[in-house]
């Protein structure tokens, strides 16, 4: 070959080399533009789920501020109580050990056991299976048994506290509501609510409503293509809500003491108050 065929040869070789190299970049370029696309798809995506899931826990908080009252506990029947029969005491379960002294009944060592001494070490094993086996009922039996007594003093306690509601007991009328304390699932709407006064016809609550910290004063929705939306909510439904929201928690009050215990009558009394951010005043 040549010295200009060699030369040729090597600038041939060079130019597809370029080629090659510029084709390469080429295509990562492209890939990082197509990598950037659909990122920004993936955001988008993002940022409008993030949206709808921001706006749908929203209302659902709204929601709840007016619907306490759909929640109230279920009815004690405290006559049922009364009747309620005891828990039956746990019978023996001696299974473990049955099972261990039957092996030890079908047993019968063979000439080799015999002459070997492997009788006497068989013996031995099946008498400390049975010792284990005893001693496993035993502490099964003593399970058992521990909350079998659980369940009578339970039985017990509940049995004499509704009797004790039954004969017009307001001691018994104050624990009851002390142990459920009904205000409770009020608080993390700051709905704060305290029982003034129980006796055998009346139970009487007091307390307030922080408007300011339980009722939004922006409204939060999506737009036509997906985004967020804040703006300020009209006055009147926001003083509906503040409405909506003080009713449904007296009814809820007075539903819950309904529920679990036989008063006559339930007096709810819960105020709000709001500071006026133009005067300064509440």
């Amino acid at each position: 070959m040549s010295l200009k065929q060699i030369a040729r040869a090597i600038e041939r070789e060079s130019r597809r080399q370029h080629q090659a190299a510029v084709r390469h970049q080429r295509d990562v370029a492209k890939e990082f533009r197509e990598a950037q696309k659909r990122q920004a798809v993936a955001e988008k995506e993002f940022t409008k789920a993030t949206a709808a899931a921001d706006v749908a826990s929203f209302n659902a908080y709204l929601s709840a501020l007016e619907s306490f009252h759909h929640h109230a506990i279920a009815p004690i029947d405290w006559s049922h109580a009364v009747a309620a029969q005891p828990p039956n005491p746990p019978l023996r379960n001696d299974a473990r050990q049955k099972e261990a002294q039957a092996a030890i009944d079908r047993y019968e060592p063979g000439w080799v056991d015999r002459t070997f001494g492997g009788a006497k070490r068989q013996t031995a094993k099946l008498g400390a299976d049975l010792l284990l086996a005893q001693q496993m009922d035993a502490d099964g039996y003593q399970q058992v048994h521990q909350q079998y007594l659980q369940a009578h003093a339970e039985w017990e306690q509940n049995r004499g506290l509704a009797q004790r509601i039954l004969a017009g007991d307001t001691a018994g009328f104050e624990e009851v509501l002390s142990a459920w304390n009904p205000p409770s699932v009020l608080e993390p709407f700051s709905i704060s609510a305290e029982l003034l006064h129980v006796d055998t016809t009346l139970a009487e609550y007091g307390g307030g409503v922080d408007f300011d910290a339980s009722v939004p004063s922006e409204e939060l929705k999506l737009t036509a293509a997906g985004n967020p939306s804040r703006k300020n909510m009209a006055l009147g439904k926001r003083w509906a809500l503040c409405q909506d929201q003080i009713c449904s928690a007296a009814l809820r009050l007075a539903a819950d003491t309904f529920a679990l215990l036989p008063v006559q009558r339930v007096i709810v009394n819960l105020g709000g108050r709001s500071l006026n951010t133009a005067t300064g005043h509440w």
